[in-house]
């Protein structure tokens, strides 16, 4: 945050419409020297003595022009009443007056709140200084202060001037002249606690597009930390075992017996003299439209048993994806033999009804059985195999088979068009040069099946590589999945001058141009053929993060270098021709990882209007307002 000078910048005294945060100021966070006190009661467990004349002090960094009202001191007091007076850069901001209460230092961890002090005033961006003067008769401690602000997205550590962000926009090159028509974002990100999920989604609209391009820069800000590891806090577990269920003796009474993950039913053999039994398990998983695996990759069924004196025959059968049963190989479980698994292949499951899996056991020499387990899990997954495709001094590409990519069976085609070469089994494809301040190679483009391209420039003097971080989804898809692609079938490459042709499942194709330079990394997408309605399938889709300021791959939307957004707020839709998706503030997730940037370079002449006001565009809106979508 740059300082602003320390003088008053008030410029409005008026009520808000939206006090929308409220952030507390721990006192023992102030600044200075001050007499500390325990307090069990205090919400730090700690507090600020100020005797008659003292004063506390917080520097408050604001990002925009923001509303601001205290809303709460919590203080304590044993004694008579003692007149508090607060000020915001030298200027009168209100006061509370104490209660007369004593009772021999007994009431110093008896806290009371003021209320709000003061009424709402409105702050220029910058640096400001937030104060507390006491004229106590005995002396009161202070706990935290609380205030009320209208910026959405501020933080503790932004409030605090403990996250450095900038009020500075970046500088990007003029919007091209010869681009007549805007193109539109449209909001459609949704929040999250896991900085691994790509939670932000911006699909652009543009009917007459006919080329733009992608750049990748550093980040604004300057540092010197390198953040480049996944970091899982607050993401859902996605745990290989899909259900379990432990300790149970059949035969029993029991005909069914639900579980928060599974249904097991009780089918044949309950009462009976024990020499066959069905037990029926009936699940669901989840598939692609929620952006999973699970419902189309194989598993494994585990079932452990108590060891047993005579031999105990089961088969698996299961029915999903294909309506009928399907068996698999019976299983003998011998005199002291406690467990067993069963396979089933991919794409068995469905996520769109109910699973059942049914395991027939046998025998008939003993009374009952005891189960340790019966449990449903993924099968296990290779890692990711890179294969070449091109390599020489300055250039490395490949491509990867991944072991069960997200839209499995799809894969794509790659086209050496130099030598004829074609390689199959394509899920994504990598780009890597040479590092010259280093002996090794970095990654500067990666493209995967499903159309999601991400770019980086060259890591800076002194690094080894830098991550990826925001991406963009090259070709047409549709704006309300949840995880949006636009599936490739094959690729045609001439690695001399870094040339790519995509051809599209849907039937369309785009030629791509890649360049690496630096200080950035482009890519020019042009050519396009389109099969699809242009007003209601964006030609491009930015996907990007974003858990809060300091936080995220992304903070801020940049239209034609001029007018910056929140990246998740305040917003539905903006029309422009350049877009930048970039961070005010240093995250700490992948904190190299690059600003965004697209740019229209040449649409088709027409005699419409912008997208943005057009018919088709309106009736496309209350469409998805009819539908639901937010």
């Amino acid at each position: 945050m740059k300082p602003a000078l320390l003088v008053s910048i008030i410029f409005c005294h008026v009520i808000p419409a939206v006090l929308a945060v409220k952030l507390s100021l721990g006192a023992t966070g102030a600044r200075g020297n001050h007499a500390i006190h325990h307090r069990s009661n205090a919400v730090t467990g700690k507090t600020v003595l100020l005797r008659n004349g003292e004063y506390l002090s917080f520097y408050l960094c604001l990002r925009q022009d923001t509303s601001l009202r205290i809303s709460n001191v919590r203080y304590s007091n044993d004694g008579g009443p003692d007149l508090v007076s607060l000020t915001i850069d030298h200027v009168d901001a209100g006061s509370f007056l104490t209660g007369n209460r004593s009772d021999w230092g007994k009431l110093w961890n008896v806290f009371h709140i003021s209320g709000p002090v003061g009424t709402p005033w409105i702050f220029r961006e910058g640096l400001h200084v937030l104060s507390l003067l006491a004229k106590a008769a005995n002396g009161i401690e202070i706990d935290y202060v609380e205030l009320e602000l209208s910026d959405q997205t501020i933080t503790h550590d932004i409030l605090t001037c403990a996250l450095v962000c900038s009020n500075v926009l970046p500088t990007v090159p003029p919007v091209n002249a010869n681009v007549l028509e805007n193109a539109t974002l449209l909001q459609t990100s949704y929040p999250t606690k896991c900085a691994e999920e790509d939670n932000v989604k911006i699909p652009v609209f543009l009917k007459n597009v006919m080329s733009y391009k992608l750049t990748a820069t550093m980040p604004d800000y300057k540092t010197f930390i390198n953040d480049r590891q996944p970091n899982t806090t607050g993401c859902v577990s996605l745990p290989s075992v899909y259900w379990k269920i432990s300790h149970f003796v059949i035969p029993q009474p029991l005909s069914r017996a639900t579980f928060p993950e599974v249904r097991m039913d009780f089918l044949f053999g309950r009462n009976k003299p024990f020499t066959s039994q069905v037990l029926q398990f009936v699940f669901r998983l989840k598939g692609q439209s929620q952006g999973y695996i699970d419902a189309d990759i194989g598993s494994k069924v585990t079932i452990k048993i108590q060891p047993v004196k005579s031999k105990v025959t089961m088969r698996v059968l299961y029915q999903g994806r294909v309506k009928k049963i399907m068996g698999l190989v019976d299983e003998v479980f011998k005199p002291g033999e406690t467990t067993k698994e069963w396979h089933i292949p991919d794409f068995s499951w469905t996520e769109f009804d109910e699973n059942v899996l049914l395991v027939s056991i046998a025998t008939s020499e003993i009374s009952s059985l005891t189960f340790d387990y019966v449990q449903l899990e993924r099968r296990y997954m290779r890692p990711d195999r890179p294969f070449s495709i091109f390599r020489s001094d300055n250039l490395i590409i490949e491509g990867i088979d991944v072991d069960f990519w997200w839209r499995a069976p799809e894969t794509m085609k790659v086209h050496r068009l130099d030598t004829g070469e074609v390689f199959n089994k394509v899920d994504y494809f990598r780009i890597s040069r040479p590092v010259p301040w280093s002996k090794g190679f970095a990654q500067i483009f990666v493209l995967y099946q499903d159309g999601n391209i991400r770019l980086l420039e060259l890591p800076p003097p002194g690094l080894d590589w830098i991550p990826f971080g925001t991406s963009v989804i090259v070709g047409q898809s549709d704006a309300d999945t949840l995880r949006p692609s636009s599936p490739i079938v094959r690729m045609d490459l001439a690695p001399a001058n870094l040339t790519m042709t995509l051809y599209y499942a849907d039937g369309g194709s785009a030629r791509l141009d890649l360049k690496a330079a630096i200080p950035e990394t482009s890519l020019t997408v042009s050519s396009l053929v389109f099969k699809k309605d242009t007003t209601r399938y964006p030609f491009a889709t930015f996907r990007s993060m974003h858990v809060k300021d300091g936080n995220s791959d992304s903070d801020s939307v940049m239209v034609d270098g001029e007018r910056a957004f929140h990246v998740m707020h305040g917003w539905t839709s903006l029309t422009g021709k350049s877009f930048l998706l970039f961070r005010r503030c240093q995250s700490k997730h992948l904190t190299l990882s690059p600003d965004i940037r697209l740019d229209i370079e040449q649409t088709t002449s027409s005699q419409t209007s912008q997208i943005m006001n057009s018919q088709m565009w309106s009736e496309f809106v209350e469409w998805r307002r009819i539908m639901g979508f937010h």
